[in-house]
């Protein structure tokens, strides 16, 4: 079920590819964390604030360069400088380093979400068959999952209530760091990406040898506003699952600690399953539209239940069991937008820039539906989340129109079908 037709040293380097998506967690050690990193380094929420914009804005050209350094030189590159960098950010965070020091630092934290795009590119380079592509992708949400359950969850475990002291979250902060350390000496090692190219049938397009006029080139193509617009889509439904966690406690009185749990398992345990799940749906129905447009009419149901769940603690378990549902389901969607520009199998050369930019759209629905949500409650209270759910149907019924998206590009002048025709470079 899950062959993906890799030979012993391919599965080596598509393994030490998912190694890679540890790169990102130190954000999620501060978000899911918020309390300890708030006590440790005796920040205001206005602070903690303008920290997550600097790191907003740094990512956005990350992606990009990021992308365009896995297509001109080598995608091994952008995945240790992700690894190593984060390694030697957390020791420096471990330091206590002042405000004026972690703005500075927060301006380097993003150069772990670099690595998306060239862990991408490898493992559709390793796995071509289109057949396979929804295992692949899969088998990466399931390998991330893992990962970060064993992480999160194993410091919840060991730490327990002192991680709200500084000293245990500093404790936790080192022991990533050389965790992410780890990871980059395994792909330095085991991670042959001449070896991937040169066992790859690959195909290149026409295109500008300068940053700025590959970029140019690159918008023009129908196919990247199509994945971004898919991206997009998932990315605002992300938003919407991040008020679960205060949805339960808000409104039925689920502890703090517990929600903490619930969320880390919900969001990572659960993802390993669900990621898998969808990308053997994928496989199975033959295309990308034809899995989020099932799993987008159970996740609909789930935020419907939500919306009409009356409130209070009695009503706790049901509204956990709902919430489960719709994290499980949104998260078998997790690559939507990876698994349609993998679907429109673009030239090598462009892939990772393609995946970098689609990375920018979709962060516009983060930008968007966060925008609707937060004056929502803001307003109405308690009363607000039926509203923030609505909106994530709204987002969800997208999805469920997605073949109109996926199949807008095809044959348009500028598509990848269209410089497939010509002859490669």
């Amino acid at each position: 079920m899950l062959d993906l037709g890799l030979s012993a040293k391919g599965k080596r380097c598509l393994t030490a590819a998912f190694l890679s998506m540890a790169s990102y967690y130190m954000y999620f050690l501060i978000m899911m964390f918020y309390v300890p990193f708030q006590n440790t380094f005796g920040l205001s929420n206005t602070q903690i604030s303008t920290l997550l914009t600097i790191y907003t804005i740094a990512a956005m050209p990350c992606y990009v360069l990021a992308g365009r350094v896995s297509d001109t030189v080598s995608p091994k590159i952008c995945l240790l400088v992700s690894c190593f960098s984060m390694g030697i950010a957390g020791m420096l965070l471990a330091t206590v380093p002042p405000y004026r020091v972690l703005k500075l630092l927060f301006f380097i934290l993003p150069l772990g979400e670099i690595s998306w795009s060239s862990c991408i590119k490898c493992m559709r380079m390793l796995v071509p068959d289109p057949a396979r592509l929804g295992r692949v992708f899969g088998l990466a949400n399931a390998f991330d999952g893992v990962m970060a359950s064993v992480f999160f969850l194993g410091t919840v475990l060991v730490f327990g209530e002192s991680i709200s002291q500084p000293a245990s979250y500093m404790m936790a902060i080192i022991i990533f760091s050389c965790f992410e350390l780890l990871c980059g000496f395994g792909i330095l090692f085991f991670l042959d990406y001449r070896w991937i190219e040169e066992n790859s049938v690959t195909v290149k397009a026409e295109i500008p040898g300068s940053l700025l006029a590959s970029l140019k080139e690159v918008v023009k193509i129908p196919e990247l506003w199509a994945t971004g617009f898919m991206s997009m889509v998932y990315y605002g439904v992300t938003c919407i699952v991040n008020y679960i966690s205060p949805y339960l406690i808000a409104c039925y009185g689920f502890p703090v600690a517990l929600s903490t749990l619930f969320a880390i398992v919900t969001r990572f345990s659960l993802k390993s399953v669900a990621g898998l799940a969808g990308g053997l749906l994928r496989d199975r129905l033959g295309a990308v539209y034809r899995s989020v447009r099932l799993t987008s009419f159970v996740t609909i149901a789930g935020l419907i239940g939500l919306i009409l769940l009356p409130h209070g603690a009695k009503l706790l378990a049901a509204a956990c069991m709902l919430s489960a549902l719709v994290i499980f389901t949104y998260g078998m969607n997790s690559t939507a937008a990876s698994l349609t520009l993998g679907e429109y199998d673009p030239p090598s050369n462009i892939y990772g820039t393609m995946t970098g930019m689609t990375s920018i759209i979709g962060s516009l629905g983060t930008i968007i539906v966060s925008n609707i949500s937060g004056p929502v409650l803001d307003r109405l209270g308690n009363g607000g989340y039926k509203y923030v759910f609505a909106v994530g149907i709204a987002v969800e019924l997208i999805f469920v129109f997605s073949k109109k998206i996926v199949e807008w590009p095809i044959g348009r002048p500028g598509s990848i079908s269209e410089m497939k025709r010509r002859k490669p470079v």
